[in-house]
């Protein structure tokens, strides 16, 4: 109970946050996470250098991105169309959606947030409760993502609904994110993540699958996994889309050889990251060069 109380005091702090100016919203949402005042003159840090890019850099450009049914169309362009999940349906509202037509595995998705209040994951149709689906997905077409994250390039999408192919995998550890790190267009590391549904584990790899320390000591794995099938062709993907940005994260999912596209970021974990090590965030920190800014 005060947990939850706990909770909605912090929902309620962030958007008075987010109608401050940006760079002292950033400041003041900074501080609150991390507990260290945020440097916006000289950021050196990963995640200082990420809030430097949300309030200097992200708007209406990078939308198009963000946006996980418009930016198919990058995908497309780029020559990459093989590796797009099935899309069944795009709807203005959750009332649109039209099951009938649907297969009896899908996932359901907002096209302008992220986490667990914007899809839901549907292994079988015949058990569904559409009037709670409705419920959660209206809900999530109201909410501002924008003002909610701080991420502003957010509020230029235009909001739907889409059903999306169900990506599944025989692995013992299930479906596994291969989230990969592309600094000025070069892949630098993979952050593979597995176990999504129970505890989350984090593993980071340099592009030559060799493990790499980024993280605190209370997120760190034993486990271990193997290199996928065709990773290199994961990295050309990554290195190829991430061309145009001075970072991007690029998720990709790997099903036995099979590569399927998941998104790309440009300000993971909204720019506050709070899993990495000093050290890691100086590791990532220094792979991004903020002089490079509209070169």
């Amino acid at each position: 109970m005060i947990y939850k109380f706990k909770l909605k005091c912090w929902e309620v702090e962030k958007k008075l946050i987010s109608f401050l100016p940006k760079k002292l919203a950033h400041k003041w949402y900074y501080k609150r996470r991390t507990g260290e005042k945020l440097d916006l003159n000289s950021p050196k840090n990963f995640n200082e250098k990420l809030q430097w890019l949300i309030v200097n850099k992200y708007g209406e450009e990078e939308a198009k991105y963000a946006d996980k049914v418009l930016v198919r169309e990058y995908i497309k362009s780029k020559g990459f169309e093989g590796i797009l999940p099935e899309i069944y349906g795009i709807y203005d509202s959750a009332e649109e959606i039209k099951y009938e037509k649907l297969p009896n595995k899908f996932v359901i998705k907002t096209n302008h947030g992220s986490g667990n209040d914007y899809y839901l994951i549907c292994p079988d149709k015949n058990k569904l409760d559409k009037k709670s689906v409705e419920k959660k997905f209206t809900k999530a077409l109201k909410k501002n993502y924008a003002r909610k994250s701080l991420e502003y390039h957010y509020q230029f999408i235009n909001r739907k609904i889409y059903c999306e192919e169900y990506i599944e995998s025989n692995d013992a550890d299930g479906l596994i994110d291969y989230k990969i790190f592309c600094f000025h267009g070069k892949p630098e590391f993979v952050l593979v993540t597995s176990n999504r549904q129970n505890q989350l584990e984090r593993v980071y790899y340099d592009t030559k699958w060799n493990l790499v320390d980024l993280l605190k000591q209370e997120y760190k794995t034993d486990k271990e996994f193997t290199k996928p099938k065709q990773f290199d062709k994961m990295l050309n993907i990554a290195s190829r889309l991430s061309k145009p940005f001075l970072f991007a994260r690029i998720d990709l999912y790997n099903i036995s050889g099979k590569i399927y596209f998941g998104e790309i970021t440009l300000s993971p974990a909204t720019g506050i990251n709070l899993t990495y090590s000093d050290y890691g965030l100086n590791v990532l920190g220094e792979k991004l060069d903020l002089s490079k800014v509209n070169k």
